[in-house]
């Protein structure tokens, strides 16, 4: 473990500012508990959080972190005041940084609006953040969670202020421009090189960053859940429990499930019980189509979101027999990780990150990217192997292997103290050669 600034006696710690889109207010970002917990326990940092939204119940988080509350008021102020002078700020802004003046695929009027939206907002997020370092000369590191608005702006500041360490993780809809309502991410390419490391949580996403970006400074580094500590499982005789876990949305197209429960034959020897957890605008759409269209050997029920000590206890209890994620996009799903913990195996589509932790018939059935329902029909109605202890095992053990919240999360705060110490020691070396 490198020692950093910030470790020794009489040392500040190094600030970790993790700029957030709602964390700690639920439910967003409710993954980002264990990374924190962890983080939070490591003597080389001062966590802040800087989250663009405040609405709803703050979670409970560990009492040393700092929550800037007043972040997105203050950007919001910012950006009325540039709204106000939109000519002549944009005039400066574009005279300061040339290259953003380029648009990134920004072709239509909707796209060039869009374009400049996102530059009034970036730009206020980095006056609000240059604002928050001022006389602050301790070493520092922000840490954007997504690589989005806030993580241009970050990078903006950086250009100006290159002591400051920047890193970045990125998942899935802030990473493939197709899930972007847009079709592209405002300044992202003229950003990247600022970054000092951008971390997918996928090697899919790596490569596909890699493809577009050749420049950036780019490294897999995935998420982890906490260890949930199964109980033995218990399958009920007569009924085939289902779990599935996701927003409510069109992208993650659980009408799919809806329609391959209805394909499920009437000779199937068992009820079926499908839950689904987790609230979005298709919600009710979804439940009124399971009311018309599945039979009464499949019952359901849509859960809409809940806290994730309950999801745990529901995963964790050994009566689930396979969770389904049938999503278009995915980077590597937390709930995928979840179930594997609980030692549930798994059926989901060959996209994003998926086939790095789903092994068709090792830990569940990776199904086509198209995932049609027939191929959801078919794998539930295999209870013999997924009753069986192997794939329990194989779900189990890859969770372990590849996934656990404290190992990954530890080697995380290592990644973050060794770039920070990097580029500390970089700096000193130009502040000597320019007094010398």
């Amino acid at each position: 473990m490198i020692e950093m600034p910030g470790t020794g006696e009489g040392i500040a710690p190094t600030r970790l500012i993790v700029l957030t889109s709602r964390y700690p207010y639920w439910p967003g970002e409710w993954f980002l508990d264990p990374e924190l917990a962890i983080l939070s326990h490591d003597p080389r940092f001062s966590i802040e959080i800087a989250p663009l939204i405040v609405e709803g119940i703050p979670r409970a988080i560990p009492s040393t972190l700092v929550v800037h509350s007043d972040f997105p008021i203050l950007v919001e102020k910012a950006n009325r005041s540039i709204s106000a002078r939109s000519k002549r700020v944009f005039r400066r802004f574009l005279a300061l940084c040339p290259w953003i003046g380029r648009a990134d695929g920004a072709r239509s009027r909707e796209q060039r609006k869009h374009y400049l939206a996102v530059l009034g907002q970036v730009e206020s997020i980095r006056a609000i953040l240059r604002q928050m370092l001022l006389n602050d000369h301790r070493s520092t590191i922000l840490y954007a969670y997504w690589l989005s608005r806030s993580a241009m702006a970050a990078a903006l500041l950086k250009k100006e202020r290159p002591e400051l360490c920047l890193v970045a993780r990125t998942h899935g809809g802030d990473l493939y421009e197709a899930r972007s309502p847009y079709g592209f991410f405002p300044l992202r390419r003229a950003a990247l090189r600022y970054f000092d490391l951008i971390a997918p949580v996928s090697c899919d996403g790596l490569a596909w960053l890699a493809q577009i970006y050749p420049e950036a400074k780019l490294e897999v580094h995935r998420l982890g859940t906490p260890d949930l500590k199964p109980s033995a499982f218990k399958p009920k005789a007569d009924t085939i429990t289902l779990l599935s876990v996701s927003s409510a949305i069109l992208l993650k197209r659980i009408d799919r499930i809806i329609d391959a429960l209805v394909l499920i034959p009437p000779d199937f020897p068992y009820l079926i019980e499908w839950t689904h957890i987790g609230a979005g605008p298709e919600l009710e759409r979804l439940r009124e189509s399971a009311r018309s269209r599945l039979c009464d050997r499949v019952s359901f029920s849509f859960t809409g979101e809940l806290p994730n000590l309950e999801i745990h206890r529901l995963i964790a209890g050994g009566e689930i027999d396979i969770f389904i994620n049938s999503s278009e996009s995915e980077g590597i799903p937390v709930s995928i990780m979840e179930a594997m913990s609980g030692g549930i195996p798994v059926i989901a589509p060959a996209v994003g990150g998926i086939a790095e932790i789903v092994r068709d018939r090792i830990n569940g059935r990776l199904l086509s990217a198209a995932c049609l329902p027939a191929e959801i029909a078919e794998a539930i109605c295999e209870p013999l192997w997924y009753r069986s202890s192997e794939p329990r095992i194989a779900a189990r053990a890859t969770w372990e292997s590849g996934y656990s919240a404290i190992r990954n999360y530890q080697l995380w705060a290592d990644v973050l103290a060794e770039v920070a110490a990097h580029i500390g020691e970089n700096t000193r070396s130009m502040n000597k050669e320019a007094s010398a």
